[in-house]
């Protein structure tokens, strides 16, 4: 393989790899996007899915996590912020509003 192939190949996956942060936080966007405006419940369900399902990663630095007492502190706030906005998404009034009718759907 010619360098300036090899060159051009690593160098676009560098270029997606930056890239990727800023796709998944677009895809977050989106999904929050979904279930605060467009009242999609499957949305809802993802959006706790992958909660779920980040919080075995989240476990195994946590520890690393308290000993950067900055990094710590707001890596904890936004796990707090999260479940409470976990709880008002799935209780009170917004359980009803999640349940819309056809009518209300078109």
């Amino acid at each position: 393989m010619p360098s300036n192939i090899r060159n051009f190949f690593w160098l676009n996956v560098l270029s997606l790899v930056l890239g990727l942060g800023t796709a998944i936080l677009a895809v977050m966007l989106l999904i929050l996007w979904l279930i605060a405006f467009k009242r999609q419940n499957w949305a809802r369900w993802l959006w706790i899915a992958l909660f779920v399902l980040g919080t075995p990663g989240y476990i195994a630095i946590f520890k690393d996590l308290l000993g950067i007492s900055l990094a710590g502190a707001i890596s904890l706030t936004q796990v707090a912020l999260q479940l409470v906005a976990l709880y008002f998404v799935f209780t009170g009034n917004a359980k009803p509003w999640f349940r819309r009718t056809e009518a209300e759907a078109s």
